[in-house]
Order: C-alpha cells, then structure tokens, then sequence
C-alpha cells in the first residue's frame, strides 16, 4: 500500500467522536457524507458481507455500501470506531 493509499484510507475514517449508526441512519448526514465518500469510492464497489457466508449479496456503489454497513449496524443504537494505526505494508 502506497502512502498515497494509507492517507485514502485515512480520510475514510470518521473521526472518534462520531456515531457512525446516527451518520448512516440519517439522510440528511448521509448525503453530506456521499458527498464526502464520492471522490474515494469508485462508483462500482462491490460490499460483500462475509459473515453471511456463501451467497451473501453483493452491494454495488456508495449506496451498497451504505446498505452493508445499516445491515451491520443494525443491533446497535450507537456506533463509534477509533483506528490506532494504519501501517503501509507494502502491495
């Protein structure tokens, strides 16, 4: 992974603080975050959820995406990520 890569990604991590059930739940956050997202994410992204096993649906684009991660989401009423540390290791 380039560094180029590692900041991508970086910038694709919402910062702690923020609840990731209330960004993807809500609309009007969501759009703001489409917004954000659409730079980064190429618009044919395929979202698979492995935990589901063989079969499972692939999800297609930003939406697809956003589809995935309400399924996940779904038995939580607050969400927050934090990431320590990202580290190039390489292609």
């Amino acid at each position: 992974m380039s560094e180029e890569n590692v900041e991508i990604v970086q910038r694709l991590i919402p910062p702690p603080d923020t609840d990731v059930v209330s960004l993807l739940r809500n609309d009007r956050l969501f759009e703001q975050t489409r917004a954000a997202l659409e730079p980064l994410i190429d618009p044919a992204v395929e979202s698979v959820a492995v935990w589901q096993g063989v079969g499972a649906p692939v999800h297609v684009g930003i939406d697809g995406f956003r589809k995935l991660w309400l399924d996940w989401l779904d038995p939580w009423a607050t969400y927050h990520v934090r990431v320590e540390d990202l580290i190039d290791a390489g292609e």
